[in-house]
């Protein structure tokens, strides 16, 4: 349940993109939508601008932050960003002076402007940054393949594949990378086709070049040690850390029946039994009437609990919707701080639901529905800790089969769900 809550929230996510990205028209002054959008040489936005279209190019100044998703952005070298860039797109080219903070994501992410003022987080699959460049901040980059060519003023932390260093680090350096001899180094043509910008070829594993500076630490984590060229000044410790056995299809997943498995059932009890105890010592009137609920209507409440269920995702849905549209709309008439911080609430009010949600099917179903089933034999005072007992031991029990066990877990959520919506609804009419 809580995979397909999340699959949806990340489809309604990509389609709103999608809506806006292809939306041709202009919301805002600092809200452009277009197939082509240009800030000419000259030109002064001031305030944050949004932009969004097929190709984005800055080649004058914004006075405020660039939130920017095209296939294509460029800011050109007269460009200049006096706050944070924010950006995503097939190829991210940033020729100019960036005052503040980068968060890229892309294909192709190319970094040669004169400056960043602060950090650089980006994601993709080529991510260069070339001798001209200084970032000021701290570097943090996960890819294919990373080049460090220019001064970095704090640490640089990188995932990749392949890591080139050729430039001075002034802080540590953190790198995990691939095997050089286990795979391939693939060109991008081999995944994305021709792009119209020059992609470096960077050597697989770590590689640090005649020319590199790191005044920090060195520690890397790698199958093979990395290649170390001699006039390659490194004034920390250099550590080199092999990656973690990875588990086994058996570790994860325990065989049905071996110690493991027991163990994990074990625990499972445990925490369901805390869970109980506190509820019913707690608020003991309240997992009583879900058990009552639940033994009354059974199958009201399998009805209601599919509702609930769905219910839920259309209100995830709703509010996402509802919070874009009404930044769109406080964008059209300037309000750009009201727009962020609806979006930035519709988001929290999501997450919230979210939490909501699991934590009430994952904490609360496994101890009130067994009760529920069980709760006839609850004869007041302290008789609840027999049905909790028993029913918690055969929920755990048919929720731990092979093949089958995922069907009682729905079912107990549906019901669970359910009742506590037949509950309240009963309390509505009385």
């Amino acid at each position: 349940m809580r995979r397909t809550i999340l699959a949806i929230i990340t489809v309604v996510t990509v389609a709103l993109l999608a809506f806006i990205l292809l939306a041709p028209t202009s919301w805002a002054t600092n809200i452009t939508t277009n197939d082509t959008v240009l800030i000419k040489e000259g030109e002064i936005v001031p305030d944050d601008l949004y932009a969004f279209g097929n190709t984005i190019r800055i080649d004058g100044t914004i006075q405020g932050d660039l939130y920017a998703f095209a296939r294509e952005i460029t800011i050109g070298p007269k460009g200049h960003i006096t706050g944070d860039v924010v950006v995503a797109g097939q190829i991210v080219d940033i020729q100019g002076q960036v005052d503040d903070d980068v968060r890229a994501a892309g294909q192709i992410i190319r970094i040669s402007g004169p400056e960043v003022g602060d950090d650089v987080i980006a994601a993709g699959f080529s991510i260069e940054q070339t001798a001209e460049n200084l970032i000021h901040g701290t570097f943090v980059a996960g890819a294919y393949q990373v080049l460090l060519a220019g001064q970095i003023g704090e640490d640089a932390l990188i995932g990749a594949n392949g890591l080139e260093i050729q430039g001075h680090i002034m802080g540590n350096v953190r790198a995990n990378v691939g095997e050089r001899s286990n795979a391939p180094n693939a060109p991008f043509t081999a995944f994305f086709g021709a792009p119209n910008i020059e992609i470096p070829q960077v050597p697989l594993g770590l590689t640090i070049a005649d020319n590199a500076v790191i005044e920090g630490d060195l520690t890397y984590q790698a199958l093979e040690e990395a290649k170390i060229a001699p006039n390659a000044t490194i004034r920390g410790q250099i550590t080199h850390k092999l990656p973690a056995p990875r588990e086994t299809k058996a570790q994860k997943h325990p065989t049905f029946g071996s110690a493991q498995w027991i163990l994990i059932q074990v625990r499972r009890f445990i925490s369901y039994l805390i869970i109980g105890l506190i509820l019913f010592l707690v608020i003991p009137a309240f997992p009583r009437k879900v058990g009552q609920t639940l033994i009354r209507k059974p199958l009201t409440s399998l009805g209601w609990g599919i509702v609930g269920v769905l219910v839920t995702l259309a209100a995830l849905f709703i509010i996402l919707i509802g919070a874009i549209v009404l930044m769109l709309i406080l964008g059209l008439i300037s309000l750009g701080f009201l727009a962020k911080w609806t979006l930035i609430l519709g988001l929290a009010f999501d997450a919230f639901i979210i939490v909501g949600y699991l934590a009430y099917t994952n904490l609360m179903v496994p101890v009130l529905v067994p009760y529920g089933v069980l709760s006839k034999i609850d004869r007041g005072s302290y008789w609840w800790v027999l049905p909790l007992l028993v029913g918690i031991i055969i929920y755990v029990l048919l929720t731990a089969l092979p093949y089958v066990g995922w069907l009682f877990a729905l079912l107990a959520v549906l019901v669970g769900v359910g009742a506590l919506i037949t509950m309240w609804r009963e309390r509505r009419l009385t």
